[in-house]
């Protein structure tokens, strides 16, 4: 009997509370160029905030894009980041009303030297950054920039600093893989039948590789489920098949930011629910097995032709060996691949590559009629 399963997805990776919203980045001069500031190094020291506050106390307004209500504008030079001037939300038009030079001097005045406001009550890893967003997130400064910077700051005293070009990497997105219509190209849910007449909430998290668009690892946790009578066995074989499933699965929709990896969903919760039709039994063994077209020596020929060295293991050498599990359907085409034997991260990305690039195959016959069947190819790279 074929089951009926249906699937829903809630994303988590933008968690949005009642209080949050982006703030207003300060501004931060360097080399002549405005970046955004993405912090508000003013009220780092409380004696200075308070200062400010009492000052402009009956003429400062407020905005929920800059909870504070002041910003600052800086500039780093010589090794040192300096305050300029400060500005404050203005009761009368929203604007931002700057701080009198006077006023400035006045609060600042432990700070000056030369001329300057040296922020020696700063310290920790600012970040800048200009251009159009990679990642946005709409809460406090969670958001990044094509171009950043990373200024490392003790005392006032730019120690060090970072430059990263960001960038967001096309791929998979849970959405996408969990769609009613596309999960089974890449879950093979036949074979948990123990989902029958059961609603299942999962939640998956998703650890990045350092290498290319996947995941290192996952982690997957049943939240709840009713009725509450799925055996332990069946849970657990249900956790083994999603998580050797996602770790398998190239290429994730992923972020490149300040010089790491993240994937752009990296947490989620997905619902299975057991009256949705699946495609059908998964056989392993049939009356005559798929087959690559041509045989199995066109299948060696078309792996040379275009297996790939991984080129960031140009100076590695030996031999390494993939295994791909995968589902050939009953149309010939290929679902569900999954690393059986894994290697490095680097030639798995390589291994499938080529199998994303595998033509239809021969399906499997069983008592005359095709039919699904799991089919395994290992994958040699030899120096």
């Amino acid at each position: 009997m074929r089951r009926r399963l249906l699937l829903v997805l809630w994303l988590t990776a933008l968690t949005l509370r009642g209080f949050a919203t982006a703030q207003e980045a300060d501004v931060v001069y360097v080399d002549g160029i405005a970046y955004a500031l993405l912090a508000r190094p003013i009220v780092q020291n409380e004696t200075l905030f308070q200062s400010l506050q009492g000052l402009v106390d009956k003429e400062k307004g407020a905005r929920t894009s800059n909870w504070d209500g002041f910003k600052g504008y800086w500039t780093i030079a010589n090794g040192q980041l300096l305050l300029d001037s400060v500005g404050y939300v203005s009761k009368k038009d929203d604007g931002y009303a700057m701080l009198d030079k006077r006023s400035f001097n006045c609060i600042f005045k432990a700070y000056l030297k030369h001329g300057h406001v040296v922020a020696k009550w700063v310290s920790g890893t600012l970040r800048y950054g200009r251009g159009d967003f990679v990642r946005y997130v709409h809460d406090g400064f969670d958001r990044n920039y094509v171009q950043e910077t990373m200024a490392d700051v003790l005392n006032g005293n730019v120690t060090k600093q970072r430059t990263f070009r960001n960038e967001k990497l096309a791929g998979l997105s849970p959405m996408q893989l969990f769609h009613p219509d596309s999960i089974e190209n890449h879950i093979p849910l036949a074979d948990i039948p123990e989902l029958e007449g059961h609603s299942i909430v999962l939640q998956a998290r998703l650890f990045p590789s350092g290498w290319g668009q996947m995941a290192d690892s996952c982690r997957v946790e049943i939240m709840r489920m009713w009725p509450d009578s799925l055996s332990l066995s069946a849970q657990k074989r249900l956790k083994e098949i999603v998580v050797s499933s996602l770790v398998s699965v190239y290429p994730w929709e992923q972020y490149h930011i300040d010089g790491e990896c993240r994937m752009a969903v990296p947490s989620f919760f997905f619902k299975l629910n057991g009256w949705r039709e699946t495609r059908g039994q998964i056989y392993e063994v049939c009356d005559t097995m798929p087959e690559f077209p041509g045989g199995q020596q066109a299948m060696f020929k078309f792996l040379i032709d275009h297996l790939r060295w991984p080129a960031v293991a140009q100076e590695s050498c030996g031999q390494w060996k993939v295994v791909i599990q995968f589902v050939v359907e009953a149309d010939g085409t290929l679902s569900c691949p999954q690393l059986v034997r894994r290697t490095d991260v680097p030639f798995e990305i390589e291994a499938l590559k080529v199998w994303r690039q595998f033509p239809r195959f021969k399906p499997a016959i069983k008592d005359g009629q095709p039919v699904r069947c799991r089919f395994a190819v290992p994958i040699k790279f030899r120096t």
